[in-house]
């Protein structure tokens, strides 16, 4: 026997639970709670889901007349097929769809008109005239 002090094993590692003395020099064994790991892991998890919920929610922008028209703006170029759709991932073309928001915007325009602000009017006029322009490039 050598005069090296031994470390004992944590319970549970031998027959009805006696610690049995080790060697300094070897490694102990570690011990992993796959229960707590996993709940552990879903919980993260969970923190994670609900981060982007709350980030999510501050992306928005405050209702207004600006953040309406944009929004119409961008059903527009969805159905144009100048973006992706971001629930199926593809560019997809409609036409009918394009026109009728096109022509919503326009409707728009002509019932706001002596009562919008100078940047409201300037966004609705620059915004349908991408659209307008898109829509032709579109019907090709």
């Amino acid at each position: 026997m050598s005069d090296e002090p031994t470390r004992p094993a944590p319970a549970g590692d031998t027959p009805a639970g006696k610690a049995e003395a080790k060697p300094a020099g070897e490694p102990v064994a570690k011990q992993v709670d796959e229960a707590w790991k996993k709940q552990a892991q879903e919980e993260k998890k969970k923190a994670a889901e609900r981060a982007l919920e709350e980030e999510a929610r501050e992306v928005l922008p405050p209702a207004s007349f600006t953040s309406f028209v944009g929004s119409l703006g961008m059903q527009a170029m969805l159905a144009l097929g100048v973006m992706e759709n971001p629930i199926t991932k593809k560019t997809e073309t409609d036409l009918d769809q394009a026109q009728y928001t096109i022509d919503l915007l326009e409707v728009l325009k002509q019932k706001t008109r002596g009562n919008l602000t100078k940047e409201e009017e300037e966004a609705l006029t620059s915004l349908l005239f991408q659209l307008k322009m898109a829509f032709v490039q579109a019907a090709k």
